[in-house]
């Protein structure tokens, strides 16, 4: 890929997720239309349907344009924290998946275009429906880091620091290193269930 960056906008700005249609998500301060925003090549900016909270970030898109994101107040004394998870649907006001009023110990990190979000809770990894109620997959000991479409999750085991896949049927799927290595980290993974990371 040899194409030539291309400034969004401002300096107030900050971007957070792409889909393969080339739609972006993030959010901006500062100016008349601070807040969450979609761009989208041709079209521009739109701003997302805000929250009541002091802070409202999308995190993630998928390609059913279904955005991943959280809303929070300042507490603490360290700015905004997530309160609570949410998921903008079309144009629609965004709906909430959970909540967290004290702050967040959930930390949702990707979201595949079926809606299943995965992410990672101070026990381990989560994997959870962000389209109707459920409950929510856990697998205590790993971080996740990617999903892919089959609910497939790229992951680590975080006592051994090796890579490994969480699979959609709930297997732990250990992934070779290369010759001479001795600990990875699982990074991202594709709907042919390639994952690319880092090994040391």
């Amino acid at each position: 890929m040899n194409s030539v960056p291309q400034a969004l906008g401002s300096d107030n700005m900050f971007v957070t997720g792409i889909n393969n249609a080339g739609t972006i998500v993030g959010s901006s301060w500062g100016w008349s239309g601070a807040g969450p925003f979609r761009f989208q090549p041709g079209s521009g900016f739109y701003m997302l349907a805000p929250t009541d909270a002091e802070c409202t970030v999308p995190t993630a898109i998928n390609d059913a344009g279904e955005i991943l994101g959280w809303s929070g107040n300042e507490l603490y004394g360290m700015g905004c924290v997530p309160q609570a998870w949410i998921v903008w649907r079309a144009d629609a006001a965004p709906v909430e998946i959970a909540t967290c009023p004290s702050g967040c110990a959930l930390d949702l990190v990707a979201l595949n275009d079926d809606g299943l979000a995965a992410g990672n809770e101070p026990a381990g990894a989560v994997r959870m429906r962000t389209r109707e109620a459920a409950v929510p997959e856990r697998l205590p000991g790993v971080g996740a880091s990617d999903i892919n479409n089959r609910g497939d999750v790229a992951g680590t085991l975080r006592a051994s620091g090796l890579p490994i896949v969480w699979t959609a049927e709930g297997a732990t799927v250990s992934i070779p290193l290369p010759r001479g290595r001795t600990g990875g980290s699982a990074k991202a993974i594709n709907n042919r269930g390639e994952v690319v990371g880092t090994a040391w």
